[in-house]
């Protein structure tokens, strides 16, 4: 699964799936993004680009636990968001 580093070191992975515009789904609690399914096959309309928050599926466990907030999730979901992009948060 690709993988980034967000600015404090933490590697958090992604996938993609479909064409079109872009939909950032952020699974909800402690799931990771393959909790989501393929949301009924709304990738054959859109471009969806799934997140494991930190912790979570392939994303690694930050080292300070008090990265585990909503602005910080907001701060990684933010880089898939070039100029517009739908948000999905369950």
């Amino acid at each position: 699964m690709p993988a980034f580093c967000a600015p404090d070191g933490t590697r958090l992975a992604h996938r993609v799936q479909g064409e079109g515009d872009p939909v950032v789904c952020l699974p909800g609690g402690p799931a990771g993004s393959l909790d989501l399914g393929n949301l009924g096959g709304l990738s054959t309309h859109r471009r969806l680009i799934f997140l494991d928050p930190r912790g979570t599926g392939g994303s690694a466990i930050p080292d300070a636990t008090s990265s585990y907030r909503r602005d910080r999730l907001v701060d990684d979901a933010d880089r898939f968001a070039a100029t517009t992009a739908a948000l999905l948060d369950y």
